[in-house]
């Protein structure tokens, strides 16, 4: 199995945790424009790359069950 599934997996968990500080330096910047739901998702889709990276790794080491869960 080539490296590039893990690889583009550790690109998006680093564009994610980016997203995550974008809206840290929005809400210090113009706190009337971030409002809970933003806190929310970008959140959300850090924890869900950092899970779909931890799978990632799982299928490229060659464990079965994880393969499945990511499907």
């Amino acid at each position: 199995m080539t490296n590039a599934p893990l690889r583009l997996m550790r690109i998006f968990s680093v564009l994610s945790a980016a997203l995550v500080v974008a809206t840290a330096v929005l809400q210090f910047v113009s706190p009337s424009l971030v409002k809970p739901v933003v806190w929310i998702r970008a959140i959300g889709v850090l924890v869900l790359s950092l899970l779909a990276l931890c799978w990632t790794a799982r299928v490229h080491e060659g464990h079965r069950g994880a393969y499945r869960r990511l499907l």
